[in-house]
C-alpha cells in the first residue's frame, strides 16, 4: 500500500469506527492482523530487562499513533492499583489481563508538556511523555525505524 492508500484507508476506519479510540484500535489491528504494521512502524519501546516490546510507535494517514501491548499485573499489585469493580469492567479476563490502548501521540502532546502514555510490563512501569516520543521519530521513515528505545527496569509501584 503507498501512503496516500493508507491514509485514505484509515479515514475510512476512523469514519466508520463511531469514535476515534475505537478506529485507533481497529487500525492497529488490522494492520497488525495483515502484517502490515511492520511497513508503518516508526519506533518501539523495549523492556531492558528481559526484552519485552511494550510499545509500538507508527504512522498512518498523517497521524503518529503508538500501541501499547496489554499487561497483567500480580495479584497484589492489581489489588492496591484498581477496584474490583473497574477490574470486572476493563479488564479482558476480568481481574488481572488490562487491555492494550492505541494512543495519537500528536493529540495526546496538545495536552501539554506532562502529557504521555502509560507503559506497563513485568519489569517496567512508567509513563512516556508524547513530546518524547515525537522527538524520537523526527525524522523517521515509516517502515525504517531506528533502533528501539530501551526502558530501564523499574520495579511496579
Amino acid at each position: 500500500m503507498k501512503d496516500d492508500e493508507i491514509g485514505k484507508w484509515f479515514e475510512a476506519v476512523f469514519n466508520s469506527a463511531g469514535d476515534a479510540s475505537a478506529a485507533r484500535d481497529l487500525a492497529h489491528t488490522q494492520l497488525r492482523n495483515a502484517g502490515l504494521l511492520p511497513k508503518v512502524t516508526l519506533h518501539r519501546y523495549m523492556c531492558k530487562a528481559k526484552n519485552c516490546q511494550i510499545a509500538t510507535v507508527f504512522q498512518v494517514g498523517g497521524r503518529v499513533l503508538c500501541a501499547v501491548r496489554d499487561y497483567t499485573f500480580s495479584p497484589g499489585l492489581n489489588a492496591q492499583v484498581s477496584v474490583p469493580a473497574a477490574r470486572k469492567s476493563k479488564t479482558l479476563d476480568g481481574e488481572r489481563h488490562w487491555p492494550g490502548q492505541v494512543y495519537d501521540v500528536s493529540e495526546l502532546e496538545e495536552w501539554g508538556p506532562q502529557a504521555g502514555m502509560s507503559f506497563e510490563c513485568r519489569h517496567f512501569h512508567g509513563t512516556v511523555i508524547a513530546a518524547d516520543a515525537l522527538r524520537a521519530v523526527e525524522g523517521v521513515e515509516p517502515g525504517r525505524p531506528r533502533r528501539p528505545t530501551f526502558l530501564p527496569a523499574i520495579p511496579p509501584y
